[in-house]
């Protein structure tokens, strides 16, 4: 249902100058959903649920405190988090991420990603983009 929904959507362009209002024809929407729009959490979160399931099948991740549980992902609106407690875990799971990225054809904004790194002990942390 929503596939075929979403091959029907379409938008208009209306440009406000001082005059009058210039309306552009109808746009339709060929790929992806418009950033703001009310669908692209609850998508991207059903789109993400398969690489939830094989991100926590690496076994990777931060382990919670006298728990039997590791965090490895969070999903927040259009935001997804992976955790590891080293480097080579880090590589594991942005190696699937990316696989799973490129197979669903999602592109990753890799300009807006960030590496960051708590050592135990320390105070602060390091930041890569």
């Amino acid at each position: 249902m929503l596939k075929t929904t979403m091959t029907k959507w379409e938008t208009q362009l209306i440009i406000p100058n001082q005059e009058k209002v210039k309306k552009i024809g109808k746009v339709r929407i060929r790929r992806g959903i418009f950033q703001g729009d009310s669908l692209s959490p609850i998508l991207f979160c059903i789109a993400m649920a398969l690489l939830t399931y094989e991100l926590n099948r690496l076994n990777c991740g931060y382990q919670i405190k006298n728990e039997n549980a590791k965090v490895s992902n969070l999903l927040y609106m259009d935001d997804l988090k992976i955790f590891g407690k080293n480097e080579q875990e880090l590589k594991k799971e942005m190696k699937v991420t990316q696989t799973y990225s490129t197979d669903i054809g999602m592109e990753m904004g890799l300009k807006k990603c960030a590496k960051v790194t708590f050592k135990r002990g320390e105070k602060g942390c390091s930041q890569k983009a």
